[in-house]
């Protein structure tokens, strides 16, 4: 009979195994201890980093590379599926004040898609604030603004109340709309490599086509930019 996997073992095997290997060593790890491991568990995040060298502090990303593949085993890199001139996909969102819709939904209106990598950071609060204090502009550009980021919607609720945003926070936890929109890439954090949001911003017009994009945006004087865009479309 197999006895239980050693730790330095299970790390030797999972540096060489396949994708479908690895999924086959979970199973069996299920069996041993009668429990369903969660996606962060190292039998996965040790395979992750074995295979892409990088460091995942979020499971669903290592659950998405898994999956999906689309992640190079080199570099992490994720291609989106939006390209300018095309209609975005029609993905369901769940955003504040328990709001489930989907991006057609809001067909007849521009859509401000931001991606921003966390609430209550330096850095995301300064660009939704920005995003607030213009926001009388967008609605006379008849634009509908939305902050997406990987926090839960109780994260998202705390941080629209305490900042008095005027507009609604999705919450994209399983990583669909990132995904979409090819916004988690490589970055470095203390020396280290992981996986998380590039800050960046879409345009999407009353059609639902994707008119503008923004990447590795610098948030002095980004929300002015996606104004000016917005008035050059009208």
């Amino acid at each position: 009979m197999l006895g239980q996997p050693h730790a330095t073992s299970l790390s030797q095997i999972l540096t060489v195994a396949t994708v479908g290997q690895v999924f086959l060593i979970k199973r069996v790890m299920i069996s041993w201890t009668g429990r369903q491991l969660h996606p962060a568990d190292s039998v996965l995040q040790h395979f992750y980093e074995s295979k892409t060298g990088l460091v995942s502090r979020d499971p669903a990303v290592t659950m998405m590379w898994l999956r999906g593949q689309d992640y190079t085993l080199h570099t992490g890199a994720r291609m989106n599926k939006t390209q300018i001139g095309k209609e975005v996909p029609d993905l369901e969102l769940r955003a504040t004040d328990d709001q489930v819709f989907r991006l057609s939904d809001l067909r007849g209106k521009n859509i401000v898609l931001y991606f921003y990598p966390k609430d209550n950071t330096p850095g995301c609060t300064t660009e939704g604030q920005d995003f607030r204090d213009n926001y009388e502009e967008f609605e006379a550009l008849n634009t509908i603004v939305l902050g997406v980021s990987r926090d839960s919607l109780k994260s998202h609720e705390s941080f629209k109340s305490k900042q008095c945003f005027p507009f609604d926070l999705v919450s994209d936890t399983d990583g669909q709309l990132c995904d979409a929109f090819g916004v988690i890439k490589e970055k470095h954090l203390y020396g280290k490599k992981i996986m998380g949001i590039e800050r960046s911003t879409f345009i999407i017009d009353r059609k639902g086509v994707l008119r503008s994009e923004f990447r590795k945006i610098k948030v002095p004087g980004h929300v002015l930019s996606v104004l000016d865009e917005l008035k050059n479309m009208r």
